[in-house]
């Protein structure tokens, strides 16, 4: 055979790491080591980062370094050992990772670091078996937060100073409680289909969005739900609407897009803008915010801080 034909199999067909011993027990170990993960994960974020971190100081302490280790650890031993890969998934993982890696050097926030473990563990794992452990994992830890701040067993945070009256319901702030609930009604869009929600489900989505309107008055999170409910209504009643390949697109599209509008806003900031002006209130200044962040703060290429004057 020519030599270019073994480099086309090494580019092209999936192989596990380091050879093939216990083959068979790796790939069944993938899923679960993903699943433990995510659902540690969800424990330190929906519940070691309540407030609970006053009640209980040595769990936020030490706990999360712990947590962060074991979830690292089930992360790596996933994607080096449990995970198939050819030549050019091989080189685009590497690439991000370095890429990431780099950042994470500069500003030592762990956040995008654990986001990039995930994405790349997450190959070629059933995500909703996942999902049907990580969601009561999170619904729980809500609840558990929640009923303790109205119980007084832990604090929480309250004011009426914006004429609307906020409870952070036992979290360090209005819109982390609004992120929690976010979060809980997309996995359990996802775990649920789409096309298979019943009345109910519309009727838990829009309780958790009076929830988050009326609860920590959280304004970015419930337009979010509201958006969503918006948009699981029209599949409902109209199945075929994400079948033509423009709408496809479209919606593959929309990340870029709320990321370039939002840019775009920000750089034409312009307070004499009347709309802008009513859009901004509208945003709790959003628009302002970041049109001070982007002309006072340097953009970095691998997220170095800035230097001091």
């Amino acid at each position: 055979e020519a030599p270019w034909f073994g480099l086309g199999r090494q580019l092209t067909v999936q192989r596990q790491l380091f050879g093939d011993w216990l083959s068979g027990a790796r790939q069944a170990l993938a899923p679960w080591l993903f699943a433990v993960s995510a659902a540690v994960y969800q424990f330190e974020i929906f519940f070691v980062n309540s407030l609970y971190r006053d009640r209980l100081p040595w769990l936020f302490e030490y706990g999360t370094m712990a947590l962060d280790h074991l979830v690292a650890l089930c992360l790596l031993i996933k994607i080096l050992f449990c995970t198939r890969y050819d030549g050019r998934q091989l080189a685009a993982a590497f690439c991000v990772l370095f890429v990431i890696r780099w950042v994470f050097m500069n500003n030592h926030d762990k956040w995008m670091m654990m986001a990039l473990l995930f994405a790349l563990a997450a190959k070629d794992v059933p995500l909703r078996r996942a999902l049907k452990v990580v969601l009561p994992v999170g619904a729980l830890s809500v609840a558990v937060v929640a009923i303790s701040s109205l119980a007084g067993v832990i604090d929480t945070v309250q004011e009426l100073g914006t004429g609307r009256y906020r409870n952070s319901f036992g979290y360090g702030w209005y819109n982390f409680f609004g992120a929690c609930l976010l979060g809980l009604a997309l996995m359990y869009v996802c775990l649920r289909g789409a096309k298979r929600l019943k009345w109910f489900d519309f009727a838990l989505l829009a309780a958790l969005a009076l929830l988050c309107n009326f609860g920590p008055d959280s304004r970015a999170a419930t337009m979010c739900l509201s958006l969503l409910i918006a948009a699981l209504l029209v599949v409902r009643v109209w199945p075929g609407v994400l079948r033509p390949l423009p709408v496809r697109l479209l919606l593959t599209a929309a990340p870029l897009l709320a990321f370039a509008a939002s840019m775009g806003l920000a750089l034409g900031w312009n307070p004499e803008n009347p709309l802008l002006a009513r859009l901004d209130g509208l945003l709790s200044t959003r628009i302002s915010l970041g049109w001070e962040g982007l002309t006072t703060m340097p953009f970095a290429i691998a997220g170095q801080m800035p230097g001091e004057e």
